[in-house]
């Protein structure tokens, strides 16, 4: 504080018995520093008592009556002469003047706001900002490098229509009398394609004590940059959108698993949940890990496991059919020698002093080895239909029995009075490996309960002795009545995945559909996940319909519907039924997906096949991982290298391998290695068959250019080279076809003239569909434009 105070002088006032002294000596101009205290006083004698007003500059403040004048936070406002009036009984006179200036103080530059890190598509406005303080107002030189930019002296940066040479690190040296500073770099990366966002940086569990501050951090990377919005147990946290999560005094309301999600105009990634506990803190148990369904044959070992959370730590007690099993009380349940009598459903309850919760139930199912034995499961049906409707019937079969199936088995629906009505090959299942089968067939036209059984075949006529019974409500005709007739729906995912999948559905009733109709996804306890509309649409009329959801982040088996809306309130009475089954997390995972495949060539033929694969695992795919081709005897024929693929990427690779000159049915496997020798989990089973050497067709397709991937409505142009394997040379009757999942033919390029061993390359094109989606195309061999050629090359397109 300084403090000014003034000096005596004498004067008598007129009035007789009144005496008054005042300090008014001559007061030295005051320098100051902003932001100071300063304190002005006077001292009277005389005969009390005595008032005091205080002026700046002449002008009376108001307030300011008393003997001390005290002016906190000093800025060039308060700068001037300040003096005061005091009187008493006998008189008032004014002290001499104090003169205040303001001396401002001098503080090096410090940078407040760091510039930020950024990577955009090439052509986009860019702009870096930064804020420094400092004593004189600091000026700013931004520097690409290292280097400086001519002109770049403002607190922002702003780069127009970037291209990849405007890559780089970009800084900002904040300069004032007192010194300079510069700003950590911001790194600007530029692409010319987009990229979904990849988690590089996990958000990590933590255990604290109730009332202290917690930060979460987590990075992804992405081009454009990517947004982030982090969820507290599945919820989002309202304004958390940056890469870091703080949570201030936490408390038991705190406890939770927090995760973020990362989104840019190509897709999103959501991180690992990160758990928070609060030591000391009570909290109710909560399943962190679900149990998962599982087939094992008898005699086998199986191993259930889950987790809980909660505080203090819970208990574990697994029980079978909702009966304790004794003794499984932690929180993993290994059974072994598995027979028939352990069939059926299992979960774990965790229980502490605050409550108790059950996971969700595990089915174990018993395989009896047999030779030909199967189990059916029902993944997608509808709970009615529409008179005269379409009905579309998932089904998840498992090979339970000891021999692969071939092409004389088939999956068969058939009615009440025993007559089939569709037929699934499943040619190349091994033992223990499951496939999905659709069925299709059209619902009877009177309405009423309807019985169907669906039965494995095999050559056509002996069955396998299991079936599955099926009960379908047929419903008459109303104004408002839809058939759902096929799904891209997925049957597994990884935790947090953006899932996309396409419906096609019918105008069944007798109106059309208008702006008040929509077809809805939901899960199981209720929640919409998307709409899509209906209008427009007249009776009879079809329309496929593109839905996109995010995968529950916890491991488990999960419900969803889809289902038609009328005013947003009144359901349709028809629905269809899917289930998702969500994958813990690993850290080597893999997807394939086969984009070419053949499945019937000839002896000695090159065999082509294509896949795009996805890294579904936590971490990113190094030098020593690769995907292999290897035959049944384990035999190596082909590795691809997969390095440099992130969490959440893709790679395409390409296979080719000379089928066997015997002919015969021959199962080949596609899996990731690690290091040569650690298989990752998965694998892919694929099958061909080889047909005996004197065919008079036959046929082999020797190259494509057929594209993985392309933009909706655009026109796809692809070649093929196709050789003469048969005995015969093909005339005006032959013919290369192109056809769609429909079986509507797209193009017929002529193979007239073509001798035994001879080729021709021939074009196709074909306008892509105009919703998004995965379709399957079949390039195949006419003869007389009715008599197919055995073989054909399947080609899958990802339609953007």
């Amino acid at each position: 504080m300084f403090a000014v105070k003034f000096s005596p002088k004498q004067f008598l006032s007129a009035v007789v018995g009144f005496l008054a002294l005042f300090s008014v000596g001559l007061v030295h101009a005051t320098e100051v520093t902003a932001g100071s205290t300063v304190s002005l006083s006077v001292t009277s004698d005389g005969t009390a008592p005595f008032t005091y007003q205080w002026k700046k500059d002449a002008t009376a403040l108001v307030g300011a009556t008393g003997s001390t004048l005290i002016l906190t936070n000093i800025q060039s406002a308060n700068a001037g002469s300040y003096s005061v009036v005091v009187s008493n009984g006998a008189g008032s006179t004014t002290s001499d003047v104090s003169v205040i200036s303001i001396t401002s103080i001098s503080i090096a530059p410090a940078i407040t706001t760091q510039p930020v890190s950024q990577s955009v598509l090439a052509g986009v406005n860019v702009t870096f900002t930064v804020v420094a303080s400092g004593a004189p107002t600091p000026t700013y030189q931004w520097k690409k490098d290292g280097a400086a930019i001519s002109g770049a002296t403002s607190a922002s940066l702003t780069l127009s229509s970037v291209q990849t040479a405007a890559a780089g690190s970009y800084t900002v040296v904040a300069t004032n009398s007192i010194g300079s500073v510069t700003s950590s770099g911001a790194i600007l990366t530029v692409a010319t394609t987009a990229s979904a966002p990849a988690i590089t940086t996990q958000p990590l569990s933590q255990s604290v004590g109730a009332g202290v501050t917690v930060t979460f951090t987590a990075a992804a990377s992405g081009t454009p940059t990517p947004a982030y919005q982090w969820n507290k147990n599945g919820t989002v946290i309202s304004g958390a959108t940056s890469a870091t999560l703080t949570l201030t005094n936490v408390q038991s309301s705190s406890v939770g698993t927090y995760s973020v999600v990362a989104t840019n105009s190509v897709g999103s990634a959501t991180s690992s949940g990160a758990g928070l506990t609060i030591s000391g803190v009570a909290s109710a148990p909560a399943i962190t890990t679900q149990p998962l369904s599982q087939a094992a044959f008898a005699g086998s070992a199986v191993t259930i496991a889950a987790a809980a959370s909660g505080s203090p730590t819970p208990a574990y007690q697994w029980k079978k059919g909702g009966i304790i099993i004794p003794g499984a009380t932690g929180a993993t349940l290994n059974l072994t020698n598995v027979q028939l009598a352990d069939a059926g459903s299992y979960a774990l309850t965790a229980t502490n002093a605050s409550g108790s919760v059950t996971s969700s139930f595990a089915r174990l199912v018993v395989l009896v080895p047999r030779a030909n034995a199967i189990t059916y499961e029902a993944t997608v049906f509808p709970s009615g239909v529409t008179a005269g409707g379409m009905v579309s019937l998932d089904y998840l079969v498992t090979n339970a029995g000891t021999t692969t199936w071939g092409a004389n088995h088939y999956l068969s629906i058939r009615d009440n009075q025993g007559s089939f009505l569709a037929f699934v090959c499943l040619i190349g299942v091994t033992p223990g490996e499951t496939k999905t089968a659709t069925l299709r067939f059209i619902a009877p036209t009177t309405p009423g309960t309807y019985t169907y059984h669906v039965q494995a075949l095999e050559n056509g006529v002996e069955l396998f002795s299991t079936e599955s019974t099926v009960t379908l409500p047929v419903l008459a005709t109303q104004p408002n009545s839809i058939g759902y007739n096929a799904t891209t729906f997925p049957l597994s995912a990884v935790p947090g995945a953006t899932m996309n999948f396409d419906y096609t559905v019918t105008n069944t009733g007798t109106k059309a559909w208008g702006v008040n109709h929509y077809l809805t996804l939901r899960n199981g306890e209720g929640a919409f996940s998307d709409f899509a509309p209906l209008d427009q649409m007249a009776v009879g009329q079809s329309r496929t319909v593109h839905f996109t959801f995010t995968a529950p982040t916890a491991p488990g088996t999960y419900v969803y519907h889809v289902q038609g809306l009328e005013d947003g309130v009144e359901f349709f009475a028809t629905q269809a039924n899917m289930t998702l089954v969500v994958l813990a997390p690993q850290p080597n995972a893999i997807v394939y997906n086969r984009t070419r495949s053949q499945e019937i060539v000839t002896p000695g033929a090159t065999v082509n096949l294509q896949y795009s694969m996805s890294n579904s695992g936590t971490s990113a795919w190094g030098t020593s991982h690769y995907v292999s081709l290897r035959d049944a005897n384990g035999t190596y024929l082909s590795f691809v290298p997969v390095s440099g693929v992130a969490s959440g990427g893709s790679r395409d690779a390409s296979f080719s391998f000379v089928a066997p000159t015997t002919p015969g049915i021959y199962t080949y496997y596609v899996q990731a290695l690690e290091n040569g020798v650690e298989f990752f989990d998965t694998q892919d089973l694929v099958t061909i068959t080889v047909m005996g050497n004197q065919i008079p067709n036959a046929i082999s397709y020797n190259a494509t250019t057929f594209p993985h991937t392309i933009a909706r409505g655009a026109t796809v142009n692809f070649s093929y080279n196709v050789t003469n394997r048969g005995t015969n040379t093909w005339g005006v009757n032959h013919y290369l076809s192109l056809r769609d999942e429909d079986d509507t033919f797209l193009g017929f390029p002529s193979l007239n003239g073509i001798a035994p061993g001879g080729s021709k390359t021939v074009n196709l094109s074909f306008v892509a569909p105009s919703t998004p989606g995965v379709y399957t195309y079949r390039v195949q061999g006419l003869d007389s434009a009715v008599e197919f050629f055995a073989m054909a090359d399947t080609l899958v397109l990802v339609v953007q």
